[in-house]
């Protein structure tokens, strides 16, 4: 088994699409036209026609609703009673293959012997999506063939040390190999805390803090004194 990750993640295109699953699956063979039939009708009962159902191996059926409400809808309602069985509803994309991966580490990796007519984004985002999600790179005209990377990965035993580069373009295709070596590493940045809550207008005060004041230093917001001495004045 291997690992490749994606170079930029795709635009959401089937907010209408969902897995159905049915409980308890019944011993023999489904038949597809059968689970077609069950879900159509069970969906006939909250007054959604799909626009399509077909057959999917991580579930009984894909339904493609005509609107993406309906699917959210759908799933909220999980698991619906049809019959003795159930029916569960869910995205598109959290089907039982579905895992969660931390790349905690980023770090620069250099690159070196890459072939100057492959360095373009498409094909050095290839050559490492085995461990590595590019967050840029840089090349210099001073040093042919080095690529320096900024990426974050799982781990540092993740990154290869060496890279075979190869271009099938005919029967007895070509391939360079490509060594790869870390400069430098931590921990990926951490998150930002929560949002502060917004004050109450009726809570503040005459006395207003600000922060971001010159040089980022805090200070309080405090009234001149010849305005304070207007103010005594005047009671």
């Amino acid at each position: 088994m291997c690992r490749v990750v994606a170079p930029v993640r795709p635009v959401a295109g089937n907010e209408d699409l969902a897995i159905v699953n049915f409980a308890p699956l019944p011993g023999n063979v489904l038949k597809f036209n059968v689970v077609r039939n069950i879900i159509r009708d069970s969906l006939i009962q909250h007054r959604i026609v799909a626009r399509s159902i077909l057959p999917y191996p991580l579930g009984q059926a894909f339904v493609r609703f005509n609107h993406a409400y309906e699917r959210d809808n759908m799933i909220s309602q999980s698991p619906v009673q049809f019959g003795d069985i159930q029916l569960t509803y869910i995205r598109h994309n959290e089907g039982r293959n579905w895992r969660r991966v931390q790349f905690s580490v980023e770090c620069w990796f250099m690159m070196l012997a890459f072939l100057g007519d492959y360095q373009s984004e498409r094909h050095i985002f290839n050559a490492v999506s085995e461990f590595a999600r590019i967050i840029l790179w840089e090349e210099s005209d001073n040093y042919p063939g080095r690529i320096l990377v900024r990426a974050r990965v799982m781990s540092l035993e993740s990154v290869l040390q060496f890279i075979v580069y190869s271009d099938l373009a005919n029967p007895n295709g070509d391939s360079w190999t490509v060594q790869c070596e870390i400069l430098q590493h931590q921990q990926a940045a951490p998150q930002p805390l929560e949002e502060d809550p917004l004050p109450n207008e009726l809570e503040l005060e005459p006395v207003v803090p600000y922060d971001f004041f010159g040089l980022g230093q805090p200070v309080v917001q405090q009234e001149p004194d010849h305005m304070q001495d207007e103010q005594d004045e005047q009671q």
